[in-house]
């Protein structure tokens, strides 16, 4: 096993030294590069802030979320319990010429 491990490693590449040094102007240098570069992007995001929505409203999504809203408001506000106790008080009238009052058979066209 160990064998393996030295032929495999003799084949590794090894890293190379350069000549450029890391000298304190270089450091420099990169540190206010990235800071420039921390500043460019901060910049161009507060411009478009506001400008753009990221968040898609398709037909589908805005016929869905007006359907729910229509919903919660007659469960919220009791509506279906009005509809049912206005059929039963409805149902409860007097007749008037042999038809229930508020049925198809009143109107004439």
């Amino acid at each position: 096993v160990l064998l393996n491990l030295v032929c495999y490693f003799s084949h590794c590449p090894q890293a190379k030294h350069t000549t450029v040094a890391d000298t304190p102007e270089a450091r420099r240098l990169a540190e206010n590069t990235k800071i420039q570069s921390n500043v460019k992007y901060h910049e161009e995001f507060e411009k478009q802030k506001g400008k753009f929505t990221q968040v898609a409203d398709d037909p589908e999504t805005l016929r869905i979320r007006s359907t729910h809203k229509i919903i919660s408001n007659v469960a919220y506000h009791g509506e279906l319990m009005k509809k049912e106790e206005m059929e039963q008080k409805r149902q409860l009238l007097p007749e008037k010429n042999g038809a229930p009052q508020g049925s198809a058979g009143d109107l004439k066209t």
